[in-house]
């Protein structure tokens, strides 16, 4: 299944998220590979100090009275909320471990908190992952610390083997994990094609037009209105022959860290007409600033849908708060020059 872009992510960076896993203290650090993340079980305390009472269902376990006594004590690490031991709070040290268990019976005895031991502190973790970024500012795309996993979470695209290999060969021994995606679902590079099935591409230009935008055209009249339409498109009209096709306007968005944009389609499916635009460069997460991009197609009549149909950069539903993307069709367009008037179409719905 090919990725496709349609909407906006952030860069992430990972958060402690509790899971369920075996009871245990830190996760190892290995001597000969690095694990991947999803391999990894939650740093838990002995078995032994969980109660079934009491249940925290909202954020009313003691966190900030453990953190200021936790701070002050030696080997602190870190602190997080467990809600798979009933949200109980959970306190990271690197030694003394059970001095610190005994103290927290004594000052929150009927409290759920409990002591674990860590081999790596949270501002360690914020050490490392500032040092693994210097080390790999080809292959890293994203990190995050994981301090009730006790590791830094290292986000590298693709688990292609020269990206595991990168990682392994600058950072063996470190307190790290490595997440990414199957690189199946890796786009092919390749240059833009020029027309696929039934449509055949006339303009496409970034940083021109607006985001989260269609439109569509159906004889000259049209054409000229849509393309001044599109903020910045100075472009001499391609040759359309709108007995046979019509013009559709693909305004598509990208994060600036994220530039490679590339329509390698246009789909109609049921009462749909949408693009298949795919992110060459393969970023797991894009930054949120959207910039424009703006493709015009001309499609061959008998590829529309019968009315009423619509237009929209992909095959999910724009995202909330861009309606516009959507173009409502409620005009039969398949005829050879047949139009549409001016209610019959649409933007957003």
């Amino acid at each position: 299944m090919r990725r496709t872009v349609t909407t906006l992510v952030v860069l992430a960076v990972v958060i402690a998220a509790c899971g369920t896993g075996d009871a245990g203290t830190a996760a190892p650090v290995v001597d000969e590979t690095i694990p991947m993340c999803a391999d990894l079980a939650p740093i838990t305390a002995d078995p032994s100090l969980y109660r079934d009472t009491p249940r925290y269902g909202g954020n009313e376990m003691p966190v900030d009275e453990v953190m200021t006594w936790a701070t002050d004590q030696p080997g602190y690490a870190g602190i997080w909320i467990d809600r798979d031991h009933n949200g109980w709070v959970t306190v990271a040290f690197t030694d003394d471990v059970d001095a610190r268990q005994t103290e927290i019976d004594k000052l929150w005895p009927d409290d759920g908190v409990v002591a674990v031991a860590v081999e790596t502190s949270e501002a360690e973790l914020a050490e490392l992952q500032q040092r693994a970024h210097e080390k790999l500012p080809e292959i890293l795309q994203g990190s995050g610390t994981m301090i009730n996993y006790g590791v830094l979470a290292l986000h590298v695209g693709f688990l292609t083997e020269e990206n595991i290999a990168a990682v392994e060969e600058a950072l063996i021994g470190e307190a790290v994990c490595i997440e990414g995606q199957d690189p199946s679902l890796a786009v092919p590079a390749g240059p833009q094609p020029t027309e696929g099935d039934g449509w055949r591409l006339l303009v496409a230009h970034d940083e021109v037009g607006e985001t989260y935008r269609t439109g569509i055209a159906w004889d000259e009249e049209s054409f000229s209105d849509l393309i001044a339409a599109i903020p910045g498109l100075d472009v001499e009209l391609p040759v359309v022959d709108f007995e046979t096709e019509v013009v559709i306007w693909f305004g598509a968005v990208h994060g600036s860290s994220c530039p490679n944009l590339r329509l390698d389609d246009v789909v109609v499916t049921g009462s749909r007409v949408h693009a298949e635009i795919v992110e060459t460069s393969n970023q797991m997460a894009c930054t949120d600033d959207a910039i424009p991009h703006t493709y015009l197609v001309a499609l061959d009549r008998t590829r529309l849908p019968e009315p009423p149909f619509h237009i929209q950069l992909g095959p999910e539903d724009p995202p909330a708060g861009v309606p516009e993307e959507r173009t409502i069709v409620e005009a039969d367009l398949r005829p050879a020059g047949s139009t549409a008037s001016p209610d019959q179409v649409v933007s957003g719905g």
